[in-house]
């Protein structure tokens, strides 16, 4: 299915597939995720045994998370 419209000027109709719009949105959506898993694991890998112990954590669960690749959501 595609979506069209035409053009100011000549009756030229532009068309696009419809899964382009979705298409874009979802791959940003996955790029956007990657960077706040990196930017979270990071985080995580900086916190200090204090920080961990008040968020319930221990320091060879942190290592062991903040080690997954950005691509890895669990």
């Amino acid at each position: 299915m595609t979506s069209c419209m035409t053009t100011a000027g000549p009756a030229v109709p532009v068309c696009a597939p419809a899964t382009a719009p979705g298409l874009f949105h979802g791959v940003l959506a996955t790029v956007l995720l990657w960077l706040t898993l990196a930017r979270s694991r990071r985080d995580l890998a900086s916190l200090d045994d204090r920080a961990l112990q008040d968020i319930g954590i221990d320091r060879a669960t942190a290592y062991e998370e903040s080690q997954k690749p950005f691509w890895r959501a669990f």
